[in-house]
């Protein structure tokens, strides 16, 4: 989505970590073809990405009450549709402006916030006694699985010869919205 060619990412790279060093010249690394639209340095980025995970860490306990107060079912399907509609519309927001993409991007995380709690609630629920160590064990791990096959597959999408990157929003937004009906 951003152009890297007009930022100088070395500005923002902490000289003293060495946890991470940069690579060798000789290393090969994959590089995409698709060269970016928007120009938002990355403290910009920062903000995109953080905001959405701002409203998730607040809505954690709203949701938690919810999820107690009528049920798991009703806010976990609610809230994935409004996922799916809030990933769908992001190309458009940030085509849009930057704090169209930061609403977009806040109202996705605070929906996304009534997941976790409504999921435990149902795993609490339907989970039998003895069995819930190792469901809720599988259902935890599966979050860190998605995340990383969702990272693959929207890569991969991305990098489809003359699509770019909104085809990876639309994707998803449909998933979650096709998964939750």
């Amino acid at each position: 989505m951003v152009k890297h060619d007009r930022l100088n990412e070395s500005l923002h790279r902490n000289e003293s970590e060495l946890s991470c060093p940069l690579r060798s010249a000789t290393s090969p690394i994959a590089k995409s073809q698709y060269k970016g639209e928007f120009d938002w340095d990355s403290k910009q980025q920062g903000y995109i990405l953080g905001v959405g995970f701002f409203g998730y860490l607040i809505f954690q306990v709203l949701g938690g009450k919810v999820a107690d107060t009528v049920g798991a079912k009703l806010p976990l399907v609610a809230s994935n549709i409004l996922m799916g509609i809030f990933t769908f519309i992001s190309p458009f927001a940030a085509w849009w402006n930057i704090y169209a993409i930061l609403a977009v991007q806040l109202f996705r995380g605070l929906t996304q916030g009534f997941v976790t709690p409504a999921l435990y609630r149902m795993m609490s629920n339907w989970f039998p006694k003895h069995e819930r160590g190792l469901l809720s064990t599988l259902t935890v791990c599966g979050y860190a699985f998605g995340a990383m096959i969702g990272g693959v597959v929207t890569g991969w999408i991305c990098d489809i010869p003359g699509l770019g990157w909104p085809p990876a929003f639309y994707f998803w937004g449909k998933l979650f919205d096709v998964t939750s009906q």
